[in-house]
């Protein structure tokens, strides 16, 4: 991940039970209460929307409010969040404390301190208190993820892979936690990916896009694997079935102009990245170039229509768009923070 971690989600939360759901079936003898509602505890699923503006955080908390049982653990991680964006860190730590001496058991607490961390740039402590987050509540997937996301960056992809590939064994097979498996498959598939193994990215992603989520995300990923892997007809069918469930975003576009275009079909390609780039495009745009990083799919993008262009005549239009990515070029460089003698 190349973000700040952050899941589109409203937050999941849920229990998975600890017992056969088949209808015949009881719960297992009550050998200890307390071994069972640890077993409980530690087979809690938490995914937690990442956000970060206070009426957003008093939204999500208002929602965990709504539902019944009230999750108390959520309100109290909500509500951290809210003093640390309101430059209340101390009170925060105290809280923390506090939560973790009645609550043995949460794993939220600790994530609030990771959270801290990284605002910080301890990078030490952030993969401390999320380990500690894990050794309470192993499915506690934020923590899953932010600790794969900090070995992945740091040069351990196998430890990386090994914290996906635990979290995903560990999650039960339950409609409530498919959004969590969508989310580790598609992690791991970054990571499989990173690491050139396109075989194991592309069964990763077909297993995540199998889930049937809705997810565009997960469709864009699969074509530019299956792209990568000059699969172009499959890559065409994920787009095409995306485009046609209609819950696609406009990326899916950009995707399937990629398949039409090593498919030899160049209007198609054409009509696509239209789609994608949109009105704003049409025409070389000054404007909006500062905004758009080198390595963007908008730019990519433009210079696949140049390409398009020149193999089919239109050299004027080909020239004027080639002027449009060398400028784009040149402001990308006068724009870049950071370069030495600035």
């Amino acid at each position: 991940m190349n973000r700040a971690f952050s899941i589109s989600l409203v937050a999941l939360l849920m229990v998975a039970p600890s017992w056969s759901s088949h209808a015949n079936a009881g719960p297992p003898p009550n050998k200890s209460s307390k071994a069972t509602t640890e077993a409980k505890a530690r087979s809690k699923v938490i995914l937690v929307a990442s956000v970060n503006k206070v009426k957003d955080l008093k939204k999500q908390i208002d929602l965990v409010r709504e539902s019944s049982p009230v999750d108390e653990e959520l309100v109290f991680y909500y509500s951290q969040r809210i003093l640390i964006f309101t430059n209340q860190v101390e009170a925060v730590h105290r809280n923390v404390a506090d939560a973790i001496k009645k609550h043995p058991n949460w794993a939220l607490p600790y994530l609030v301190e990771a959270d801290i961390a990284e605002l910080e740039f301890r990078e030490e402590d952030q993969a401390k208190y999320l380990q500690k987050a894990l050794a309470v509540q192993p499915l506690c997937m934020n923590a899953v993820f932010k600790l794969a996301e900090m070995k992945r960056h740091t040069g351990h992809p196998t430890e990386a892979e090994a914290i996906l590939q635990k979290a995903l064994e560990a999650l039960p097979r339950t409609p409530q936690s498919i959004l969590s498996r969508r989310e580790v498959l598609k992690e791991l598939a970054n990571l499989q990916k990173d690491l050139r193994d396109l075989s194991g990215a592309t069964a990763t992603l077909e297993e995540a896009y199998a889930l049937k989520t809705k997810d565009a995300l997960t469709s864009s990923k699969l074509a530019e694997v299956y792209l990568l892997a000059e699969k172009y007809q499959q890559a065409k069918a994920v787009c095409d079935q995306t485009i046609k469930d209609k819950y696609e975003d406009t990326s899916i576009y950009y995707w399937r102009a990629q398949a039409y275009f090593k498919l030899k079909k160049l209007k198609e390609a054409e009509q696509d990245l239209d789609r994608y780039l949109g009105p704003a495009f049409k025409k070389p745009n000054a404007s909006l170039m500062h905004t758009i990083s080198v390595e963007s799919k908008i730019r990519k993008a433009l210079d696949l229509r140049a390409k398009i262009y020149e193999q089919t005549g239109r050299k004027e239009l080909a020239r004027a768009e080639r002027a449009h990515l060398d400028a784009l070029q040149k402001e990308t460089y006068e724009n870049t923070l950071f370069r030495s003698g600035k």
